[in-house]
């Protein structure tokens, strides 16, 4: 999980909801959804508010491709009220409040994550806080911790929350054990330069999948 800075909702997600002020989040017409997803994906890019794979439009194989989705199509993407909107109606269509999340609905029960795991709870720790990825620490096995270095109280706060989102299901696990595994075979001249790319989006606007936790892992943030 790492800090999202919310930008401007998009237009035509505004003039809808000035237009229908009495709107539901489930009314929100298909073209208007589409936006709203497409500005979610670009401002995340393309990886999940919580645990960091790939999001976007998937091809024929079942491959996601970190793209923005040109209309209706299979895709691997949830929008998430960070705030879930049975706990606070007034946010259920505030932009600040919403997310993309991978989509894990047709997993096993072992393998659901993210937003199809939080539900209509809570998080002690959020992606809209400017300081949660300091709450969290990664083992170079792939699993996500507490930070050690955090009070009792934040420790908590950060175990509750990887329990919450499931962020350590087996799949999870091995996609971070992977990325850190091929970062340190690497010299130490060849990582601080991968680390450096990390912190670039690629020509499509998107990110490398997971790639806030090698950054972590090496204390680079």
């Amino acid at each position: 999980m790492i800090h999202i800075e919310k930008g401007p909702e998009p237009e035509t997600f505004r003039l809808w909801k000035e237009q229908n002020p009495e709107a539901t989040y489930g009314e929100i017409p298909k073209d208007v959804g589409l936006a709203l997803r497409n500005a979610l994906l670009l401002e995340q890019g393309f990886v999940c508010c919580f645990c960091g794979c790939a999001i976007g439009p998937c091809d024929e194989t079942g491959e996601v491709l970190q793209i923005p989705l040109e209309s209706i199509q299979p895709h691997n993407i949830r929008n998430a009220h960070i705030i879930p909107q049975s706990r606070d109606t007034a946010k259920t269509l505030d932009y600040g409040n919403l997310c993309a999340s991978c989509n894990t609905s047709r997993h096993p029960k072992s393998e659901k994550h993210c937003d199809e795991a939080q539900g209509n709870r809570e998080l002690p720790v959020s992606p809209l806080q400017e300081d949660c990825l300091s709450y969290f620490s990664f083992s170079s096995d792939g699993e996500i911790l507490a930070n050690p270095q955090r009070t009792k109280e934040e420790q908590e706060k950060a175990r509750a929350t990887i329990s919450l989102l499931r962020l350590n299901t087996d799949s999870l696990i091995a996609a971070r054990k992977t990325l850190l595994r091929a970062l340190r075979t690497l010299p130490s001249e060849q990582v601080y330069l991968a680390l450096a790319r990390l912190f670039q989006k690629n020509a499509q606007g998107a990110f490398v999948p997971y790639y806030f936790v090698p950054l972590r892992y090496f204390q680079r943030i």
